[in-house]
C-alpha cells in the first residue's frame, strides 16, 4: 500500500525496485540581491528541444475576418467603422419619409461598397451600408416606377376626358 500525498513510506511498507529511497526532501536557500532564483531540480530531465522548430511554417497574424490586418493596425483587434455607414443607413430609411434622400442612399453606398471592396479591409459596418444602399435602391425605384404610372394615368385620364367633350 503506497501513502497518499507524496509522504514517505514507513519501514514496515516496500519500496518499489530501482528507485532510490525517499527521504526528506532537499530545500534550497532562498537567493540572494544577486543571485537570480532556479527552479529545484525534481529529477526530471529538462525538456528537449524540437529539432523541426526552425521548419515551422511561419504564420502571418490576421484580422478577425481571416484577412491580413492593414499597416498600421494591431492585429486582433476589432474591425474599424467605415465613416459613411451611418449616413448611408440614415438616408436610406429617411427615403420612405422624403424620397429625395433615397438617390443619396443609393450613391453613397455604392461609393463606399467600392472603397471597401478596392482596400480589402473587413468594416464592422459593413452591413449597415449594404441596408442603406438597398433601401435607397427600392425607394428611387418605387418612385420613378410610381411617377411613370402617374403619368400613364394622368395621360388615360386627359384623353377620356378630352374625348367626352
Amino acid at each position: 500500500m503506497s501513502n497518499p500525498y507524496g509522504q514517505s513510506p514507513t519501514a514496515d511498507e516496500p519500496q518499489p525496485s530501482g528507485s532510490a529511497p525517499a527521504g526528506p526532501p532537499s530545500y534550497q536557500q532562498p537567493p540572494t540581491a544577486n543571485e537570480p532564483y532556479q527552479q529545484p531540480d525534481y529529477g526530471q530531465p529538462p525538456p528537449a528541444e524540437d529539432p523541426y522548430q526552425q521548419y515551422a511554417p511561419v504564420s502571418y497574424p490576421q484580422s478577425a475576418y481571416g484577412q491580413p490586418a492593414p499597416y498600421g493596425q494591431q492585429y486582433g483587434g476589432p474591425a474599424p467603422e467605415h465613416p459613411q455607414g451611418t449616413i448611408v443607413l440614415i438616408l436610406g430609411i429617411l427615403g420612405f419619409f422624403t424620397v429625395v434622400t433615397a438617390p443619396f442612399a443609393w450613391y453613397l453606398g455604392s461609393k463606399a461598397t467600392k472603397e471597401i471592396k478596392a482596400s480589402g479591409i473587413a468594416y464592422s459596418n459593413e452591413a449597415q451600408i449594404t441596408i442603406g444602399r438597398i433601401l435607397g435602391i427600392v425607394v428611387t425605384a418605387l418612385t420613378v416606377l410610381s411617377i411613370i404610372l402617374t403619368g400613364i394615368a394622368l395621360v388615360v385620364l386627359f384623353s377620356v376626358g378630352a374625348g367626352q367633350f
